[in-house]
């Protein structure tokens, strides 16, 4: 019971290791008897995370009804939001720490003319750091198509729905 009265995203987790390991508290009380409803998860959810989440949080809070509110509907807002707004300032911030380790290396290398070899390990982790995030710009593009997939039979059905309301 202590895990989940303490559970707190942590700092830089992604949403869904967060529900990985949010999933892995709840099925542990619930082995031992303990039940929670969904509007019981999902305001421990919403309570736990960062400061950065704030405007997601309150426009879920303000807009929703959480007692008729799912769990996965929830996650799945929380990883769209994380996907289209929180990916932009990882990238970018990924983006310039890769550009300054390489503006370093530039200098390292004009200043201190590096051996031949020391010279090819430092392209060799650079070239890692570029691969590490292509995959991880691949991960999140991933992520958008399932959603996006997931979304899909919601809108027709919906659209279908309205068609049928204006007949």
């Amino acid at each position: 019971m202590h895990d989940f009265e303490v559970f707190r995203i942590a700092s830089g987790e992604t949403i869904d290791d967060m529900f990985s390991r949010f999933s892995d508290v709840i099925n542990s009380l619930r082995a031992l008897g303990k039940c929670f409803s969904d509007f019981e998860l999902i305001n421990k959810i919403l309570r736990s995370l960062s400061k950065r989440w704030d405007p997601k949080v309150t426009t879920i809070q303000e807009s929703k009804n959480l007692n008729d509110f799912s769990l996965e509907e929830l996650i799945g807002s929380l990883l769209t939001y994380e996907m289209s707004f929180l990916e932009h300032f990882e990238l970018d911030e990924h983006l310039n720490h890769l550009l300054k380790n390489r503006k370093d290396l530039e200098l390292r290398t004009n200043e201190c003319h590096l051996s031949d070899d020391s010279s090819d390990e430092d392209n060799k982790n650079f070239e890692l750091r570029i691969l590490n995030l292509n995959k991880f710009i691949k991960q999140k593009s991933k992520i958008n198509n399932e959603l996006e997939r997931r979304k899909l039979p919601k809108m027709k059905k919906k659209r279908k729905e309205e068609s049928n309301d204006k007949r």
